[in-house]
């Protein structure tokens, strides 16, 4: 995980991080809306989209999906 910095955060023990998960909202972090969770479930997805053993996705995918949410934060916030 990045902190607000953008460095790379570093877990220090293995339930550490994992907060996010328990947060009622991060189950619908993808609705229209966005949310407080979006953020780290965007960050959660495209590392599992990019890393995934099956069929990793190529890094202009990933970029795709992160240029389109964040024209969808930029739409929200307007």
């Amino acid at each position: 995980m990045y902190a607000v910095d953008d460095t790379l955060s570093v877990v220090k023990h293995p339930g550490e991080g994992l907060e996010i998960y328990h947060k009622p909202a991060f189950k619908n972090a993808f609705e229209c809306q966005p949310n407080e969770c979006l953020d780290q479930a965007l960050s959660i997805y495209l590392g599992w989209k990019g890393f995934t053993k099956v069929k990793p996705s190529s890094q202009s995918i990933i970029d795709g999906i992160q240029a389109a949410f964040k024209l969808m934060w930029d739409e929200v916030s307007v």
